[in-house]
Order: C-alpha cells, then structure tokens, then sequence
C-alpha cells in the first residue's frame, strides 16, 4: 500500500463513527476541550499529548451531525488558553492531521482505537493491555522528534520556513521545479486516492443500507457540490467547450 492509500486509509478509519462512539459525545468533547487547554498551559513538548487529543478530536467530529464541527471548534477551543482564535484553529487542525499521520504510519487497527479510554489524558502512564500497545506504537512513531519537528516532518507545518537568507545560501534554499511538480503530483494522488476511497465507501451496499434517507440526501449533495465545484473551475482554467 503506498503513502497516499495509508493516509486515506487512516482518514477513514479515525473519521469512523464507531470509534467515535466510544463514549457519550457530550463526555467526549470535555475531554477534547479539557487536553486542548492542557497542551496550550503546558509550556512543555507534547508530541504523544497532541497526537491523542487530534484523535480525541477525530471522534469528536465523527460523531457529531455533519457540518456543525468547525462551529464547535469555534465555540470551545478558543477559550480558556493563550492563543488567539485562529492560532487555537490552526493547532487544532494541525493535530488532527498529525493524529492521521500517525495512524497511517504505525499501521494502526480499528480495534486498537476502540480499545482507548475515553479520556486520553493521563493514557501515556496508565494504559495497559491493547492501548499499552498502541502507545508504544505512538511512542516509536515519535522517536526522540518534539511536536514541532514532528509537524514538519509529516509536512503538516511549513518544513521550508527558515530565517531569511541571502546570496548564495538564499538560493540553495529554494525549491527547484522538480520539486514543485512532485509536490504537485502527490497532491494530486492523495486527491485521486481520497475520491476513489470516498466513492467506494458511500456506494459500498452494507455501508448504504445502513444509512438513513437524509444521509443518502447529504452524500449526493456533498457529490454534487463536489462535481459542480471542479466543473466551474476547470471551465475557468480552460475556458468553456465551443
């Protein structure tokens, strides 16, 4: 499986509604909200503390009725810690996007992230069992890297941001096309790979029975949205059929 299937793939599964489910939602988003205003106090390195609370916050927007996530993030995450709003936006997207990066790397299972207490908190110094596991697996994901190295390393925060150079050095320093176009292509198959994922989830007929006459609703108007919004842009680009 290459990169881009195993980040899909851990979109998926940490995006599952029965790992979300762990808990009652109400619970579940105190804690996010309780590990949230921790990380932001602690003047620590929280590497494993972030990597658990993007999936605290992961199953916190699975369960949740869809389009109403980001309005909560708004609501809870900006309050009671020093960052601004859109910096305590950002941190939260950031450790969402690292939660899924671990996931994909460490090869994680459903049945390792049911396994999870619903308070992550203090889960590095208690778990045991299959979340004692899972830990380990976090804790060799992260080495000896802090949250920030992290970060940049799995491209989630601006690796090429460095103090400004000049001459020579400043030149070095920038990327080559090649660069650019490979960077473009990944994006491109982690786009494709998503679609394909999405596509095949929605269409699967257990997944689509099991759902309810709204969300047959919602899916076909994310679809649509989806299509109506690359055909506009697209007919921008390349200008309209004659």
């Amino acid at each position: 499986m290459s990169k881009v299937e195993k980040q899909s793939a851990a979109l998926a599964l940490v995006q599952d509604k029965d790992v979300g489910a762990v808990i009652p939602l109400n619970q579940l988003q105190q804690v996010a909200v309780a590990q949230f205003q921790r990380i932001a106090r602690d003047t620590r390195d929280t590497p494993l503390r972030a990597i658990l609370l993007g999936l605290t916050l992961h199953r916190v927007k699975a369960t949740m009725q869809h389009g109403t996530f980001e309005a909560w993030k708004k609501a809870n995450l900006t309050q009671g810690n020093i960052w601004s709003e859109s910096t305590a936006i950002k941190n939260a997207s950031f450790y969402m996007r690292l939660a899924t990066a671990a996931i994909a790397s460490t090869e994680a299972t459903k049945p390792e992230l049911l396994a999870l207490p619903g308070d992550q908190t203090e889960l590095a110094l208690n778990a045991e069992g299959q979340s004692r596991k899972f830990v380990d697996k976090l804790q060799a994901f992260i080495d000896e890297r802090t949250l920030d190295q992290l970060l940049r390393d799995e491209g989630i925060k601006d690796a090429n941001k460095k103090k400004k150079k000049t001459g020579a050095a400043a030149t070095s320093a920038a990327p080559s096309e090649a660069e650019k176009e490979v960077t473009v292509q990944d994006r491109f198959n982690e786009i494709e790979a998503a679609l394909k994922l999405a596509r095949e989830g929605a269409t699967d007929k257990a997944t689509w029975m099991a759902m309810s006459t709204q969300q047959h609703t919602d899916l076909k108007d994310m679809f649509e949205a989806a299509a109506d919004r690359v055909c506009e842009v697209f007919v921008k680009t390349h200008g309209r059929k004659k």
